[in-house]
């Protein structure tokens, strides 16, 4: 492909991504389906501290538990837009073109936005959108990870608006060293799998100990809130994980290895800590569309057969969720 092509293919994607984000975030009325309680928070956060001011002053290693920048956009939005809504609704809308853009230049849109219309996926981008807004910034460090300086400072960036972001990294690299050691991608899929087991186990004895010691417990309630899923809501994914790393892959898995071992982790890691009675349906969320490229990365036949059964796990979860 030449220099023009690729830019008239990048403008496409991008233009495309951008309307597509509109219609999902503009011109579905999801507020009037469903109440956000994680929308309402922000609300309420935005208001305190433009009323206040308040900005608590960290420094060291504190500094990287702050998620200050989060705080620094929450404060700015009163003075760029007009109502809170329509600032987080922005933020939104900017999140969810990344997300689009990242999918579609992988995956048929025709395909791939249908199946956006996911609830978990919806609560992210319309309300847990702070860690949408981090995995976001991750992806766009994936893509320009050649430039080396640049995913330096959107890591930095992500980490600075959530917390998570630091597991989130750590598993893929994690992923992405044993991807050298193993010398069959079936032996690298079995330990993207059991991976997520180890991981719980060490946030259950060390991390969360560490954000106790940090910060009295405020982080450790992300993974411990008692709203998790429960083991049966979680098992549609470990499915779907389990069927990603076993059934046949298409010439495609070589160059979206790292999109498949990821997706093979975050469902695992899911079903996991919903054993562990842990917060984990935001790994799935924030992972959803790599779900979706994985998915196209399988063989025609079970690549559309997994397509259906996802798009009917959507229309089932749609009846418990509205």
């Amino acid at each position: 492909m030449n220099y023009l092509s690729k830019i008239k293919n990048q403008t496409f994607f991008s233009l495309l991504s951008i309307f597509l984000s509109f219609i999902f975030v503009y011109r579905v009325p999801w507020h009037e389906i469903k109440y956000f309680h994680d929308f309402e928070v922000y609300k309420f956060r935005v208001a305190e501290l433009y009323s206040t001011g308040y900005n608590e002053e960290v420094f060291g290693i504190f500094l990287i538990f702050s998620e200050l920048l989060w705080t620094q956009i929450l404060q700015g939005l009163p003075l760029y837009f007009y109502d809170i809504n329509s600032g987080i609704t922005f933020i939104s809308f900017v999140t969810l073109s990344v997300y689009i853009y990242f999918t579609v230049t992988r995956v048929n849109f025709l395909i791939a936005f249908p199946l956006l219309f996911n609830p978990i996926f919806i609560d992210l981008i319309i309300s847990q959108v702070r860690i949408g807004v981090s995995f976001s910034l991750l992806l766009i460090a994936f893509s320009l990870r050649k430039t080396v300086i640049i995913p330096i400072l959107l890591i930095i960036c992500a980490t600075l608006i959530h917390t998570a972001t630091l597991l989130l990294l750590a598993i893929f690299i994690t992923l992405s060293y044993f991807k050298r050691i193993f010398n069959s991608y079936q032996k690298y899929f079995k330990f993207a799998l059991i991976l997520p087991l180890f991981i719980m186990i060490f946030i259950q004895f060390a991390l969360l100990t560490i954000f106790d010691f940090f910060d009295d417990g405020t982080r450790a309630s992300y993974f411990t809130n008692p709203i998790y899923s429960t083991f049966l809501f979680t098992l549609p994914w470990i499915f779907f994980s389990v069927m990603i790393a076993i059934l046949p892959k298409s010439s495609s898995v070589e160059e979206n290895i790292d999109f498949v071992m990821y997706a093979i982790s975050m469902g695992s890691l899911f079903f996991v800590s919903s054993i562990f009675q842990f917060y984990g349906s935001r790994f799935v969320a924030v992972s959803f569309p790599i779900f979706i490229i994985a998915i196209n990365c399988l063989i025609k036949p079970f690549r559309y057969l997994m397509f259906l059964l996802l798009f009917l796990y959507q229309l089932i979860y749609f009846t418990y969720w509205v």
